[in-house]
């Protein structure tokens, strides 16, 4: 397309001028950009630069997702965990374990506000390390496993045991930055609290959700200093050190759970004693041998239900949660009866191709965009966006994309403008470290979805930049910016 026209006779130079004002800076001066911006009604591209070049999308990767397990699941979809016992006897006792089957419900209650919603913030504690800190959600993460040991303690149920999570919807994947199970509580996170004590002296460290499944070691330090805190574990052994700033407030880090059976087991028994159930065995690993091939004449005592799929949905993309990106791989891989993410993936590509996506412009080898060989066009994610239009899913996947200026990972992508309020946009990074230049990488920065601009007539876009050096964690939130003011421009120039 002629970067003079923009299929309406109007001139393009304004919104040209000021991108290429832009892209320009000095941080840019070895990197790449995309960009596609369409206009649905005439089926037309506005502007078009590089659309067909394919660039690194980072958590873009989750429109593609998203879109399919909405198309596969449905978004009323709802995730059923129930739990039974071989038998209970006139005193309550359970002669064998209670048996908890995983449905792969990536909430398990912990983020419940009722009405069928979830609560989320905009600071995640899945990203408490990268961010420097969390906002935690206020919601109980023992809600699901408490709701399930009060409708036993109700069924009659007073000692059992022993207790055994049932994993074997899917493949438990251990990715390494974390582990994909069909358990998962408090998305798989031990929640970790610090607050300055007096100078010279300890902190404190309160730990959520509270369990001596893990011992906590504490060696952070009050001082003067700025605050600088690490976590390391061996074992069940976590240890919290280095310094907290003296006055500072409350610093929420967290711990991943490596061994999420095991975790939400322990959980199990400490909520039962808690609610005057006895369980006959200890804080070990799983019994996995235990498991049984079905679960034909045993008594179901306890079931919860979780929120709407599409609820779950906006979760992941409004703050773009990796763990519940990767687990929804493997949860259309069971909606088929396999146990895979590879089979997700398949799951994934027949949904693309359903949409008429040129699955040549893509090159996708997960579902959160985590690694670099994750590949594809602008074009690819415009024609995703588009498609999704005509859905009937349309609306709740777009409710589920951030907001410009409003909630999730782009609540504050940009301080002020008129663009605020009016872009839905997914948004995507990716950075790695130089050794050579020792300083770090951005090996992308990416957002995608619709803008309303002022005109009223709903656009798509989709935005990449790869390769720009940054210092720190303030650079990276500039480029976020700097994507924002692009779809800040696109919205005042169309």
């Amino acid at each position: 397309m002629d970067r003079d026209e923009r299929g309406d006779g109007r001139p393009l130079q304004g919104v040209h001028a000021e991108f290429d004002e832009l892209t320009s800076k000095d941080r840019y001066a070895h990197s790449s950009w995309g960009l596609m911006v369409f206009d649905p009604q005439s089926k037309s591209a506005l502007i078009d630069i590089r659309s067909d070049e394919m660039f690194i999308p980072g958590s873009t990767t989750k429109l593609f997702t998203t879109a399919a397990i909405l198309m596969e699941m449905g978004p009323d979809h709802r995730f059923i965990t129930p739990a039974y016992v071989g038998s209970i006897d006139e005193g309550g006792v359970v002669n064998g374990p209670v048996f908890l089957k995983a449905s792969g419900d990536p909430k398990m209650g912990g983020r419940d506000m009722g009405d069928d919603r979830i609560n989320y913030t905009d600071e995640d504690h899945s990203y408490a390390f990268v961010q420097g800190g969390c906002i935690l959600v206020s919601e109980d993460p023992l809600a699901g496993i408490d709701s399930l040991v009060q409708q036993m303690y109700e069924e009659g149920v007073r000692s059992v045991e022993d207790v055994v999570i049932d994993d074997t919807l899917f493949e438990t994947v251990d990715l390494e930055a974390f582990v994909v199970s069909p358990i998962v509580i408090n998305d798989n996170l031990l929640d970790i609290m610090i607050t300055p004590g007096a100078a010279g002296e300890l902190g404190t460290i309160e730990i959520r959700p509270y369990t001596e499944f893990y011992t906590i070691k504490n060696e952070v330090v009050t001082n003067d200093d700025p605050t600088d805190i690490s976590i390391t574990a061996s074992g069940r052994e976590v240890t919290v050190s280095g310094n907290i700033k003296l006055g500072s407030g409350k610093m929420n880090l967290t711990h991943t759970v490596m061994e999420p059976a095991d975790f939400a087991r322990a959980l199990m028994i400490e909520s039962m004693e808690r609610h005057g159930i006895e369980v006959l065995s200890t804080l070990e690993s799983n019994p996995r041998e235990l498991i049984p091939s079905d679960y034909d004449g045993m008594i179901e005592v306890a079931s919860i239900t979780s929120a709407p799929l599409s609820e779950e949905v906006k979760l992941t993309n409004k703050v773009s949660h990796n763990l519940h990106a990767e687990t929804y791989l493997s949860l259309m891989a069971a909606s088929r009866g396999e146990r895979t993410p590879y089979d997700g993936l398949m799951v994934e590509r027949e949904m693309l191709e359903q949409l008429g996506i040129d699955l040549d412009a893509l090159c996708l080898i997960d579902g959160m965009g985590g690694p670099l060989e994750n590949l594809f066009t602008p074009r690819a994610a415009v024609q995703l966006l588009m498609a999704m239009m005509d859905r009937e899913e349309f609306q709740v996947f777009f409710d589920s994309l951030p907001v410009l200026g409003v909630d999730g990972s782009l609540a504050h992508a940009i301080g002020e403008g008129p663009a605020i309020g009016n872009v839905y946009a997914k948004t995507g990074s990716k950075v790695g470290y130089d050794i050579l230049g020792d300083t770090g990488m951005a090996q992308t920065k990416a957002l995608a979805g619709y803008i309303d601009p002022a005109s009223g007539k709903r656009l798509i876009f989709a935005l990449f930049v790869n390769n720009v050096p940054v210092d720190d964690y303030d650079d990276i939130m500039a480029l976020g910016t700097d994507l924002a003011r692009v779809s800040d421009m696109i919205y005042r120039h169309f």
